[in-house]
């Protein structure tokens, strides 16, 4: 039956149930409505209907990870899927991998009690079973924090992620607990008098965030850099930003933010032959004068005062492996062409705040008829400004030059033969054998923002919108638009 025909019999069945003697039989009637209830909740609760293990999976993917929503709420998952019915909370305490993150505190308060918190903490991490589990703590409080580490020396063998933040006094913690699979550990807004020593023992620590070194700086944390692949920190003198570099060998990802300057200059650059994504974000990128990074892949620059000399510079000792650049311009900053003649191998380039006059040079040095030797492997290309775009003839031809390669589309012939099918097939593998292997600009973005208003089509700017759907037809893949929605394909 259908849903309104479920719901019709069951309001007919209760009519008759209410009108009907009070000595006659009515078994009849009350099968009747409770076989009707039962087909009306299945169409009702579909999901019901689901494999448990089908289910499970799709609690996994409810809502954010309780690190990112905060403290745990009754009205989100996971907590949430224990008050619907017997069988999602039965799904829901039988899958460990959804009570692995926990996030909890106590904010400012220094009068909290802390026994059913307690109490709720070590059923929630119990529900986690045998996985490894990640705790995020913030608040304050000499009470609060004698729990954490009772909690954190009860929990160590276990923990494999760990967060404190928030005034958090890591001295509290005391001396060395031994962490087997402790692999990403984050102090953010924490302090500590002296030197910290809990995390010494960590075998599998790999990543260490510090984002508010000014408070806990890597010199007063024993780690055992040697070992870390990871690493970003904030407000960190470069001397100790070099050192960090020096003590971990290993290391293929680093984030710098707010670098300070020291008077102590080191003479020799550091050289890192291991870190492939460099970071850098806000204040000075005075740094890049004493680094040298062979195997540098990645870079990002995102509001850093930069002088083109020491770029240029740093670019020539790091360029036979950079891939991937993403720039986000502070004001007094001038790009320059010599950025990317010196990084000739780039594959990929964002370009955020550019001022429009570059970006328009930019579009015409991609012309590889002109400039073969420009950026010959560039495959992707984001430009993002506040100005107005001038996309006129000279850029069509240079994008022209750049655009994919695709395949003749050979129609095949009612009653051709397979041997005919073959050789068609073959012939376009001689063709493809030899064409020139030159890269292809595969995708390209061009983004104006505005913060004040929507912006429309006519206002990105002097756009020859026919010429870029040609491209895009052709297996270019093109944005041009507002960062909410690319115009092109509406043209």
């Amino acid at each position: 039956m259908r849903f309104d025909d479920l719901r019709r019999e069951l309001a007919r069945v209760e009519a008759a149930l209410g009108s009907i003697e009070p000595d006659a039989d009515t078994s009849s009637l009350v099968e009747r409505k409770a076989v009707a209830k039962l087909q009306l909740d299945s169409v009702v609760y579909p999901v019901l209907t689901l494999p448990g293990e089908i289910t499970s999976e799709i609690f996994l993917k409810c809502g954010e990870p309780e690190y990112l929503a905060g403290v745990p709420s009754a009205r989100a998952a996971p907590l949430l899927l224990l008050r619907i019915c017997r069988a999602w909370t039965s799904i829901a305490l039988s899958t460990p991998a959804l009570w692995t993150h926990l996030s909890t505190g106590t904010g400012y308060r220094t009068g909290d009690t802390l026994e059913p918190k307690g109490q709720g903490i070590d059923r929630w991490l119990g529900r986690a079973s045998a996985l490894p589990i990640s705790l995020y703590f913030y608040g304050a409080g000499e009470m609060w924090h004698k729990y954490v580490k009772t909690l954190l020396h009860r929990q160590a063998s276990r923990l494999g992620t760990l967060c404190l933040m928030q005034d958090f006094d890591v001295s509290t913690l005391g001396e060395p607990v031994q962490f087997p699979i402790l692999q990403s550990l984050t102090l953010e807004r924490t302090s500590s008098d002296g030197l910290i020593r809990t995390f010494r023992d960590t075998p599998q620590l790999r990543e260490v965030s510090l984002p508010a070194g000014y408070s806990i700086g890597p010199r007063k944390v024993a780690l055992p850099w040697h070992q870390l692949t990871t690493f970003s920190a904030k407000s960190v003198l470069i001397v100790d930003c070099l050192q960090v570099l020096r003590d971990c060998p290993l290391l293929r990802k680093c984030s710098l933010g707010s670098i300070l300057e020291a008077e102590d200059r080191p003479v020799f650059p550091t050289v890192h032959r291991t870190l492939e994504e460099l970071s850098l974000e806000r204040g000075s990128a005075e740094i890049l004068h004493f680094l040298d990074l062979p195997a540098l892949r990645a870079l990002t620059l995102k509001g850093v005062t930069l002088w083109g000399a020491l770029f240029s510079d740093f670019l020539r000792r790091s360029s036979n492996s950079l891939r991937v650049l993403t720039y986000d311009e502070d004001a007094s900053n001038v790009l320059s062409l010599e950025w990317f003649r010196i990084a000739s191998r780039l594959v990929e380039v964002t370009l955020d705040t550019a001022k429009m006059d570059f970006i328009h040079t930019l579009l015409l040095e991609l012309d590889r008829s002109a400039h073969p030797k420009f950026l010959p492997d560039l495959h992707h290309l984001e430009l993002v400004t506040t100005h107005h775009f001038t996309i006129d003839a000279p850029v069509i031809a240079a994008l022209q030059s750049r655009r994919p390669i695709r395949e003749p589309v050979i129609a095949s012939l009612e009653g051709e033969s397979n041997a005919a099918k073959a050789e068609a097939d073959r012939d376009i593998t001689r063709r493809r054998e030899r064409e020139p292997k030159t890269a292809t600009l595969e995708s390209l973005g061009l983004i104006r923002l505005c913060h004040n208003y929507d912006l429309d089509w006519e206002e990105i700017g002097e756009i020859d919108w026919d010429a870029l759907y040609i491209l895009g037809v052709e297996g270019m893949d093109i944005y041009v638009g507002s960062d909410k929605e690319n115009f092109l394909w509406e043209w």
